[in-house]
């Protein structure tokens, strides 16, 4: 099961959102959340 909602699109997209919460999403809150959209 594990495998296969890896493989789904919506999966990588919730990963790609926390690997930007990690890399810059503090600093990024601090600015203005409406400078990443």
């Amino acid at each position: 099961a594990v495998a296969m909602v890896k493989q789904t699109p919506a999966y990588k997209n919730k990963l790609r959102a926390l690997e930007l919460e990690r890399n810059g999403g503090l600093s990024n809150k601090k600015k203005g959340f409406k400078q990443i959209n």
